[in-house]
């Protein structure tokens, strides 16, 4: 029923494309009255810092130039049957690197306001495909993280990211880290 809508309301095949796109990360066009402004505000002051976002680009584009980034709107988030997570909210943010990279990424936030998700929406990276090479890098570095920040981590906290890099799992070690970083500085 979705996709009969969209053929018919939706102008251009870009249009179709990118919605069908959203649809299948699971993300909703929001109205976002059932996340609170603050727990959003609060999401958005930690997703908007240079420090976060130059860590964003060293997962998506290992070996790129952080460039900058903007916010660019807040969306619902889909429960993957049709309606919406209560409270789930997603912030969309556009990241340029390199010299000319552009991806449109969104973080999914829990009703407190905590990214557990990253999904990239959009992207023009043709050699440098989001996580790629940082999948192959993780397997290296990942346990020179898990050493570096095992005072505060619990041993589930330790399992969990050993898990991931045994995986060689970038964009679970950023869903991770993101999650971690505002847990320790609340």
């Amino acid at each position: 029923m979705f996709t009969a809508l969209c053929a018919t309301t939706c102008r251009s095949a870009a249009t179709r494309a990118g919605i069908l796109l959203l649809a299948a990360t699971g993300l909703a066009f929001a109205d976002n009255q059932s996340a609170s402004l603050t727990v959003i505000k609060r999401a958005h002051a930690f997703l908007a810092s240079a420090d976060v976002g130059k860590q964003v680009v060293a997962y998506t584009h290992l070996g790129s130039d952080y460039r900058g980034h903007e916010y660019v709107e807040t969306r619902g988030v889909s429960d993957g049957n049709g309606g919406r997570k209560p409270g789930h909210f997603a912030l969309v943010y556009r990241f340029r690197w390199h010299d000319d990279g552009v991806s449109n990424i969104a973080f999914l936030c829990n009703p407190s306001g905590r990214v557990y998700g990253v999904r990239v929406l959009e992207t023009n990276a043709v050699w440098s495909q989001p996580f790629a090479l940082a999948n192959a890098a993780v397997s290296m570095l990942g346990n020179m993280l898990i050493e570096a920040y095992k005072e505060n981590m619990d041993a589930s906290q330790r399992r969990i990211v050993q898990r991931l890099v045994d995986q060689a799992d970038a964009k679970g070690m950023l869903e991770w880290a993101l999650t971690f970083q505002q847990t320790l500085h609340g």
